[in-house]
């Protein structure tokens, strides 16, 4: 194996990592998202006050560590860009190594 199939490979096993971190990312944050509604939910409807105010710092530590829809839209428009770019130096690599699969 020569030196631009090792690093082709190291980058597409990267690539790879890049990907499982993201649908992993985006089940824990689904996952969150479910916490912190179910934490709404018990603020609006527990009666004791003590346990109120500690559900609503909770809710209010989790509020902060949710992304926006806006912060998201980037994250996915910046992953496409990459998308493009990886794609892109593919076609390039098929083009000078016809026989590389």
């Amino acid at each position: 194996m020569d030196e631009i199939e090792t690093k082709l490979i190291k980058l597409s096993d990267t690539f790879e990592h890049c990907v499982r971190i993201n649908n992993e990312y985006k089940l824990k944050h689904g996952e969150l998202k479910e916490i912190y509604n179910a934490y709404k939910v018990l603020v609006n409807n527990c009666d004791n006050e003590y346990i109120q105010e500690n559900l609503f710092d909770i809710l209010t530590e989790i509020d902060h560590k949710l992304i926006t829809k806006e912060n998201l839209k980037e994250m996915i428009v910046d992953q496409s860009n990459i998308m493009k770019e990886f794609n892109d130096i593919n076609v390039q690599i098929h083009q000078l190594f016809p026989n590389y699969s």
